[in-house]
């Protein structure tokens, strides 16, 4: 469940970063360490989940 809240963030622009216009909705997209996290321009994501290989699941979103 948290790779699909952090992927809803991503599509919608609001992750929880270091950045420090984060709040006002600037990014940096400075990717090292302890930086900025959010994809710039995220416009798809996908989630894949499976317990056993006869059971699996997986989700795609788009913006």
């Amino acid at each position: 469940m948290n790779m699909v809240i952090e992927n809803v963030r991503q599509l919608r622009g609001t992750v929880d970063d270091y950045c420090p216009g984060a709040l006002n909705g600037v990014h940096s997209y400075d990717y090292s360490e302890g930086h900025c996290r959010q994809v710039k321009d995220a416009e798809v994501s996908m989630n894949m989940g499976w317990g056993t290989p006869a059971v699996g699941s997986s989700l795609i979103m788009r913006r």
